[in-house]
């Protein structure tokens, strides 16, 4: 599946993809979508792109001004199509003299979260695209960690099964740091908005 950056001074980059078909990269449509809505919602300065595939989402915000964007990337077959695709960023960066920071972390999510938590930075956006499979248990384990992780302002953007865009609600609303603002439906996926108060 071809993947193309859709604006900035990365557009019409194509981006490499694994050659297997375990990665589930969020379609060209959507992603205009979401960054459509995020514009009237916040200034995306630095990220994080957990389970970042090839890393699209991420690379679509530095495109669109984001300085920095950390990508989260455990699959070994991946990983190595990520590095490929931060290297054609940063390439084109040179280029065009643009001043941004992509760091990769090839590890899990448990991983680098506990590396993460560690640091002083805060995030603009965190953006979660997990296995569709594994969204629940996230949630249930992790969502105070990720909170920390914003800075008072930002969002944190979910996507999984529109089926369980209810249960996502649910879970997120035990959480008292996290606000919902808008869940939006595009064909099988949900994307949920989750802001920190």
């Amino acid at each position: 599946m071809s993947v193309k950056v859709i604006a900035g001074w990365c557009h019409g980059l194509t981006l490499k993809s694994p050659k297997q078909s375990h990665t589930r990269p969020t379609s060209s449509r959507v992603r205009e979508a979401i960054w459509s809505s995020l514009v009237s919602r916040v200034e995306v300065v630095n990220m994080i792109d957990f389970f970042a595939g090839t890393g699209a989402m991420g690379i679509e915000a530095v495109s669109r001004g984001a300085r920095s964007c950390c990508f989260v990337e455990n699959h070994p077959t991946t990983i190595p199509v990520l590095r490929q695709n931060i290297k054609l960023v940063e390439h084109r960066a040179e280029q065009q003299s643009k001043e941004i920071e992509l760091n990769l972390l090839a590890m899990s999510f448990e991983q680098a979260l506990r590396r993460l938590q560690k640091l002083p930075q805060h995030y603009d956006l965190l953006w979660m695209d997990p296995p569709y499979n594994m969204v629940m248990e996230l949630l249930r384990t992790h969502t105070d960690q990720c909170a920390a992780l914003l800075k008072r302002g930002g969002y944190w953007l979910l996507e999984s099964d529109r089926r369980d865009k209810d249960a996502v609600v649910s879970l997120v609303g035990q959480t008292s740091e996290l606000c919902l603002e808008t869940q939006k439906v595009y064909g099988d996926t949900a994307v949920t908005y989750l802001y920190k108060d």
